[in-house]
């Protein structure tokens, strides 16, 4: 069987964990057995030409399957779907095929409508993400969460067309499924850990020293997001 992974950006770039995460997936697949190519989304590409690219990769290398990893590939990966009548399916790891902010749906599974948008989630985001507040400003971060919001529903279109829909988790699963997601295409894949062995690490005296004043010492790890 033969894969096709379309992401976003290149595993390289560091501009988002779908990229990192896609590439341990396919690691493990190629243990299987199963052959999986890439194809990244360049900076350059448009709609059209990038549409071109995924139709091209299809027909020279005989793709059975295209596993879309990033969200704003997947319009291109749907009309490529279309032309060669192959199955597609897309991961989700966020909300955006539901609402642009998503601030919403941290404390309820219903998302917001436009009124409660504009109301609530966009104001959380103006008080909150933008540093310079003024007049200005809030009009034009109102104009990019209006536009956010078509955006969103343009998404939400195509995604709902899917094969498959693969959720990172069985709670982002509920949330797509309470607003309005077939359940038949919806599972829960989590992402995988990278088999990486990692060296003992050095903590130098002078260190040691300076954490030995404080009574706890808690390590963190995740995004800074």
């Amino acid at each position: 069987m033969k894969i096709l992974f379309i992401c976003d950006f290149s595993p390289t770039s560091y501009e988002g964990g779908a990229e990192i995460s896609s590439f341990w997936q396919a690691e493990k697949l190629k243990k299987k057995g199963i052959k999986v190519f890439f194809l990244y989304r360049k900076k350059s590409n448009n709609f059209i030409s990038f549409c071109g690219e995924i139709i091209k990769t299809v027909k020279s290398k005989k793709i059975d399957l295209i596993h879309c990893q990033g969200k704003y590939s997947w319009p291109a990966v749907f009309l490529s779907k279309i032309i060669f009548k192959k199955p597609a399916i897309l991961t989700l790891r966020d909300y955006k095929g539901i609402c642009p902010h998503g601030f919403c749906l941290y404390h309820k599974n219903k998302s917001c409508n436009l009124v409660s948008f504009f109301k609530e989630d966009f104001l959380f985001y103006y008080q909150n993400y933008i540093k310079n507040k003024n007049p200005l400003s809030f009009l034009i971060q109102l104009m990019f969460s209006y536009f956010g919001r078509l955006k969103t529903l343009v998404l939400s279109f195509f995604i709902k067309r899917a094969d498959k829909l693969v959720c990172v988790s069985q709670y982002l699963k509920d949330i797509y499924v309470n607003n309005g997601y077939d359940k038949k295409k919806m599972i829960t894949i989590y992402n995988p850990i990278p088999e990486i062995k990692i060296k003992r690490i050095k903590i130098s005296k002078r260190f040691k020293q300076r954490m030995s004043k404080f009574k706890y010492t808690i390590l963190y790890t995740g995004k800074l997001s």
